[in-house]
């Protein structure tokens, strides 16, 4: 019996001809914002349009139990070119290594990690790659992958900073430092001072991508991400490739919204945008995916004003977990209550080069004589 299928995701055609197989899938997996086929198709039509991708579907008698995404690369390392197959993870903070059917997460990553024959025949690739992976669900893998054979490797990506109030919310402001919660509230105070203002904190959640007021406080929240580092870095690539992140996110945004995921949260003064969130919001988790805040008042910390006042009002509205991921540590950490590590996972594919990899650890003299022989047949080429 088969253990997996393979489609090849080489344009928009194929991607839309295994839409209603996968969004079908996804009512059977815990919801994710990150691992489904809207977000990876939106990766790929922004990225890496002209690529191949492809999807491996695993199956445990007969059952459709996992759907991996994984983009076609090159890498040359130690002398030697490399097929990798890697995980499409623009803008995710972490997630698992495949869509899991719920019940039958340790058969989806088994099914994976048996199929390695047939997707290095299919795809004719050395290696996969995976990265800001979820720690829990990567150690599955990397047991079930040592127990069918070559074993993988992993390494720390980054920090996953997270706040939990699962003991209420006074309980954690008290936990904080006296001198951080007195910061932000003089913080507030001299923007009020400034404004001629008090800030307060809207809120526009649930499926609200398609209402006015959600598009008009949407433009000006990109109006003040469009000064932030973030959006400098990208600009830098061209107009082309800010023009492509801010279709990826359109797109984004509006299935978030379909789902009742969407949660926009912004710190207004009258009707000025000083800071903003823009957050997707699955069971009594917030995901921070944009921040950003008005560069001309950066001396008032209005990102970490808004970050408080949010963060009371999103416990008021059942949020227990935020997950705010990794990138610029410090003003994450202050907050921070929970600390995970995301994982960059690599394992062979049983081609002649992905063995060699998976001995690279061995004695020098057997590596030695394995790149002798691939270079004497021109593998490496």
């Amino acid at each position: 019996m088969r253990r997996c299928r393979i489609s090849t995701l080489k344009n928009e055609s194929a991607w839309l001809a295994v839409e209603k197989q996968l969004r079908d899938f996804e009512a059977f997996c815990s919801p994710d914002c990150y691992m489904n086929w809207n977000y990876q198709f939106s990766i790929w039509k922004a990225l890496y349009r002209g690529k191949t991708a492809y999807l491996i579907e695993f199956f445990d008698g007969g059952l459709c139990v996992g759907a991996a995404f994984l983009l076609e690369d090159s890498q040359r390392r130690k002398g030697l070119n490399f097929r990798i197959l890697r995980s499409m993870d623009f803008a995710v903070m972490q997630m698992p290594p495949l869509m899991m059917r719920r019940g039958f997460e340790d058969a989806a990553l088994k099914a994976f990690s048996a199929s390695r024959f047939a997707i290095a025949r299919k795809c004719g690739a050395d290696l996969v790659a995976l990265y800001k992976i979820e720690k829990t669900s990567g150690e599955k893998l990397l047991s079930a992958l040592k127990t069918f054979g070559l074993a993988g490797r992993s390494k720390v990506f980054n920090t996953n900073y997270q706040v939990e109030t699962y003991e209420g919310i006074e309980a954690y402001i008290q936990s904080k430092t006296r001198k951080t919660v007195y910061n932000i509230r003089r913080a507030a105070r001299q923007l009020s001072e400034t404004l001629g203002v008090e800030p307060q904190l809207l809120r526009l959640r649930g499926d609200v991508f398609g209402q006015e007021e959600f598009r008009e406080k949407w433009k000006l929240f990109q109006a003040i991400r469009s000064r932030s580092w973030q959006m400098e870095d990208a600009g830098e690539r061209g107009s082309e490739y800010s023009r492509m992140i801010e279709n990826f996110f359109s797109d984004v945004l509006s299935e978030w919204s379909r789902k009742g995921w969407l949660d926009l949260a912004l710190l207004m003064a009258g009707e000025r945008v000083l800071a903003g969130q823009v957050n997707a919001i699955i069971g009594d988790e917030q995901w921070v995916i944009l921040m950003a805040f008005d560069q001309e008042l950066r001396n008032f910390s209005p990102g970490r004003v808004l970050f408080y006042y949010q963060l009371q009002d999103a416990w008021s509205r059942g949020d227990r977990r935020i997950i705010m991921g990794g990138a610029s540590e410090t003003g994450k950490s202050i907050w921070s209550n929970r600390e995970d590590d995301t994982l960059t996972i690599e394992f062979p594919l049983y081609s002649v080069k992905g063995v060699l990899w998976s001995l690279s650890d061995a004695p020098q003299k057997i590596r030695n004589g394995m790149q002798k022989y691939l270079r004497r047949d021109g593998v490496g080429k």
